[in-house]
């Protein structure tokens, strides 16, 4: 016995000590793997915001196709498009009143 302490107590002391040692490792393992996921889970949605991005600029070489193959075709042909000149009106909601009923805009889908 040293220090007034018996071998039992010293025993029930030293696995004390190592059970705590374990539940902290424990702890910081689970930390280590919260923050890995973390990293991994904004790596990942980094690389999706990106796929997006092209996929948007994608759509617009897409759209930008299909105008030039119009384009073209309408060149080949001969023909020329008026609705493409012709500026779209659109008119805000706020433009008429709440009372008023709005009523579609005449069709200007004449031959010329």
């Amino acid at each position: 016995e040293q220090s007034g302490y018996n071998v039992g107590a010293n025993d029930v002391i030293a696995s004390t000590v190592k059970e705590i040692g374990k539940q902290f490792r424990q702890a910081f393992m689970v930390e280590e793997t919260k923050r890995d996921i973390y990293n991994k889970v904004t790596g990942i949605e980094n690389r999706v915001e990106k796929d997006g991005k092209r996929l948007v600029e994608m759509e617009k070489y897409k759209l930008d196709l299909v105008e030039l193959r119009d384009s073209i075709h309408n060149k080949q042909t001969n023909t020329l498009d008026y609705n493409k000149l012709r500026p779209a009106v659109v008119l805000p909601e706020h433009f008429y009143s709440p009372s008023i009923t709005r009523e579609p805009l005449p069709s200007h889908s004449k031959d010329i």
